[in-house]
Parts: structure tokens; C-alpha cells; sequence
């Protein structure tokens, strides 16, 4: 059985992240993982006491109730058909999770994010950016205000990058089912004749490749920044999940460029999926 993976520290994001985690695990029929992480601050902290042992006893013990709590109440609220387990480990929370994701055999990670409004502190929406830097399985942030709906409508922001099929495929092969309008989204500083022209190549390109129906094209031309067009855009459309493609940049890319997918996966107040389109971790 394929598997989802959702770290949780029990914040109100990643609570929130749980949610739409266990309900594409029911409707993808996927299994569902939750991971705990003790810090590292924690765990020092307890090795520091006299009766080390026992205070370690005792908060594994408190954090393994807290889990069980949780996947009772989910199996509460969603049933049986609901296959869930949890993992307690210790160590820095990002690294941790990224060593679970290698050492596992996920198809999908969800995590919970702050959100553009929201200070709330939690070690999890802290350390989301690490996971999507390091990870190469698809990485679902959920912001805190988000409220859970079927991705039905996807917009997917294209470079005309060759890897942007390999991403579509994946977008369907994890909602397929949701029956989901694909908008795939490129923009532009200009609208010129030959940007058109390739737009036009681009576009018969991914059709005689992707056969799907409810698939549109559209291209944008703009002087704004890439992130506000596409925040923009989303909103317009009442798109309800945005899909990026994590490329691997060269040091002068990075120097003069800024990333849309750290930028939207941080202060989106939409699901961004990130799908990464490198080879290898960096």
C-alpha cells in the first residue's frame, strides 16, 4: 500500500495539515503515516536530570498517548476504512524527517505551514523549507487558514521546462480521481510574437502528450513579480491547489533569482504542492 506522510508537533498547523492528510489518504486509498519528532532541545533538556531515564520514559510515554489520541479521533471522524499508524523519533526535527522520507516508501508528504498572516509558533512550519529543499517526494504546505475542499481546480505554473510532463503525471496520478481542471499557467515580461509563437509549440507539445481532457492552457504576460501574479491568479480562478516545480539552479540563477517555490510555499494562503524536478537531493 502506498503511503502518506504527515509530521505533526501537535500546533494548530499541522493539526490542520492532518486533516486534509487523512482525507486524501481515504480518498487516494493510501495509508496514512504520522511522525513526532523530539528535539533535540528536548531531549538534551531531559539528559540533564538526575533521573534522566524516567523523565525520558515519561515524555515518550505522554507523547505516545498524544498519538493515540489522534488516530482514534481520526478513525472517529473518518471511519475505519482509515488506515493509519504513527512514529516517535528523536533527533533535529528537519533533518529527521527528511532521514523518515529516504528510509520510507512515501508517494506524498503533507505538512503544515504558518501562513502569510499567522505568527503562530511550531517546529514544524519552521522546518517545511528544509524538507522542500532536501526531499524529492512531492511536498503538499498547507497553511493554517486553509479549509479542506477537493483539488478541483489545479493551476500549475510552467516554465515550459521539459520536466513540467513528468509533473502533470503526477498531478494525476494523485487526483485523478478528484476529477480536477488543470490550469497550466505560464507568464511572461512580454507578449511578443515570439513568446506567443512558443506558447503556441509549448501547448500542442503537452496536448499530443498528456491526454486529458479538462486541461487548459493560459499564457500571462505581466511586469509583476511572478509570486503576486500567480497569488493573484489563483484567486481570480478560485483555484484551490497551486503546483510548483522545484528546479535545480546554477549559482548565477540563484544569485539573481528569487524562488517562487520558497516564496509561495511560505506565504501562499492556498495548498501549494511542490513537485521536485531534480534528479537528485542538493
Amino acid at each position: 500500500m502506498k503511503n502518506i506522510l504527515c509530521p505533526i508537533d501537535f500546533s494548530a498547523s499541522s493539526l490542520n495539515a492532518l486533516e486534509f492528510a487523512a482525507k486524501l489518504a481515504l480518498q487516494l486509498g493510501m495509508r496514512l503515516s504520522l511522525l513526532y519528532v523530539f528535539t533535540e532541545k528536548e531531549f538534551l533538556s531531559i539528559l540533564k536530570k538526575d533521573d534522566s531515564l524516567q523523565q525520558f520514559e515519561h515524555a515518550n510515554k505522554l507523547a505516545e498517548e498524544k498519538l493515540k489520541e489522534v488516530t482514534q479521533n481520526l478513525k472517529l471522524e473518518f471511519g475505519e476504512n482509515l488506515n493509519c499508524k504513527y512514529h516517535i523519533e528523536i533527533g533535529v526535527v528537519s533533518k529527521t524527517i527528511v532521514e523518515h522520507i529516504q528510509n520510507g516508501d512515501f508517494e506524498l508528504i503533507v505538512m503544515g505551514n504558518k501562513g502569510i498572516n499567522n505568527l503562530e509558533e511550531n517546529t514544524i512550519g519552521s522546518n517545511t523549507h528544509y524538507v522542500l529543499e532536501k526531499s524529492t517526494v512531492p511536498l503538499l504546505c498547507i497553511p493554517l487558514q486553509a479549509f479542506y475542499h477537493e483539488f478541483k481546480q489545479i493551476v500549475y505554473a510552467s516554465d515550459y521546462h521539459e520536466q513540467d510532463k513528468m509533473a502533470l503525471q503526477q498531478i494525476l496520478t494523485l487526483f485523478v480521481k478528484q476529477s480536477p481542471l488543470i490550469r497550466i499557467v505560464h507568464i511572461s515580461v512580454v507578449d511578443s510574437e515570439e513568446e506567443q509563437e512558443r506558447f503556441r509549440q509549448y501547448t500542442e507539445e503537452l496536448k499530443s502528450f498528456i491526454d486529458y481532457p479538462s486541461l487548459q492552457l493560459i499564457h500571462k504576460a505581466s511586469n509583476e513579480k511572478i509570486p503576486n501574479v500567480l497569488d493573484e491568479y489563483m484567486h481570480e480562478c478560485q483555484g484551490n491547489l497551486l503546483v510548483l516545480l522545484k528546479q535545480k539552479r546554477n549559482i548565477l540563477e540563484k544569485l539573481f533569482h528569487q524562488s517562487v517555490t520558497k516564496k509561495m510555499s511560505c506565504f501562499a494562503d492556498f495548498p501549494v504542492l511542490i513537485i521536485n524536478g531534480q534528479n537528485e537531493n542538493n
